[in-house]
């Protein structure tokens, strides 16, 4: 049976008050300072006392040109999408009016398919 370990609320508010001070390079440090289980256990301890200008940001650095050749791309991706849809759309269509044409003429659809190479 494994252990759980619960932590009392002044032993949680010491840990994060240390961090805040500098005692502690990283919350991995204060983690194996005081044998404290769990990689995200003080970062919730952190959320939990309004200390959040302690949590690591991400700092995204990219060359100048990135940025728009991102968004250039995603607009790209988009305009690909609705062309694919609109594709499928008129494919659709094009089997709805085969069809009727059959229907209406009296045509078998399956031979009419396998005459003419239709899916």
């Amino acid at each position: 049976m494994v252990d759980k370990y619960v932590y009392s609320e002044s032993f949680k508010q010491h840990v994060v008050m240390e961090i805040e001070a500098g005692k502690f390079t990283s919350f991995n440090a204060a983690r194996k300072a005081y044998n404290i289980g769990g990689g995200k256990t003080i970062t919730e301890w952190v959320k939990k006392y309004g200390k959040e200008h302690l949590l690591p940001r991400t700092i995204r650095v990219t060359k100048a040109n990135e940025k728009s050749e991102i968004q250039k791309l995603r607009k790209r991706v988009k305009e690909l999408e609705r062309a694919v849809s609109d594709s499928r759309i008129e494919v659709l269509i094009e089997r709805e009016y085969v069809n009727i044409m059959c229907e209406e003429f009296g045509v078998n659809r399956d031979k009419y398919k396998k005459k003419v190479g239709a899916n």
